[in-house]
């Protein structure tokens, strides 16, 4: 097989669909696979069950809104939530404490609440589209799929026009958010020894 004939079968168009609540247990577990090594994920819940359970919750939260986009086959997924909704997403943690607390210990526990809120109170005050996760299968990773996961939303908020906006503790995925028109606004460090978090936003496309 030549160089050409394997960038057409990695470039092959992306099959996406909305996520319904049928979907919610294997994602989370793709999901948590794919976000194995994330910072801010193993922060908050250091065991592979523990963030397949705040993935699932995330997804349950996120799916009545129609906001879940994933790949055909599940191997990634974006989780959306809308303009003034994205609060639950934090409130969905306080939800679930008892499976914190079982992945952190009670006493590092008020630190990681407190590391959320921090998050919670840089959200911008504009209405916005939260992306809340997203995750990609390394297997599939560079082949189109996280722009595919990306522009159904990105179509809506220019729509809209209302901005789109994220937090991240990966430095490897920056380039590939500013690649979609966000921007870095802000770095907030987490306590405990969390990481570094980088705040994106990114504003609607001129109409």
């Amino acid at each position: 097989m030549t160089a050409e004939e394997v960038t057409r079968l990695n470039r092959r168009p992306v099959m996406l669909r909305l996520a319904g609540r049928d979907d919610v247990s294997v994602l989370a577990a793709a999901m948590a696979r794919a976000l194995a090594r994330d910072p801010l994920l193993r922060w908050l819940a250091p065991g592979q069950r523990q963030r397949e359970r705040v993935l699932a919750a995330h997804l349950k939260l996120a799916v009545p809104y129609e906001t879940v986009f994933s790949t055909g086959n599940r191997e990634g997924a974006a989780v959306w939530f809308p303009p003034g909704a994205w609060r639950t997403s934090l409130l969905s943690q306080l939800a679930r404490l008892p499976q914190i607390v079982g992945s952190v210990g009670l006493k590092q526990l008020p630190l990681r609440m407190h590391g959320l809120q921090v998050l919670a109170a840089r959200h911008p005050r504009l209405p916005h589209y939260y992306l809340g996760q997203f995750a990609i299968d390394p297997a599939v990773q560079n082949r189109g799929v996280g722009t595919a996961l990306l522009k159904p939303m990105l179509r809506v908020c220019d729509g809209e026009q209302v901005g789109a906006y994220l937090e991240t503790a990966n430095r490897d995925v920056l380039p590939f958010f500013l690649r979609h028109g966000f921007m870095v606004t802000d770095t907030v460090q987490l306590p405990a020894g969390g990481p570094s978090v980088w705040l994106m936003w990114r504003p609607p496309a001129e109409p």
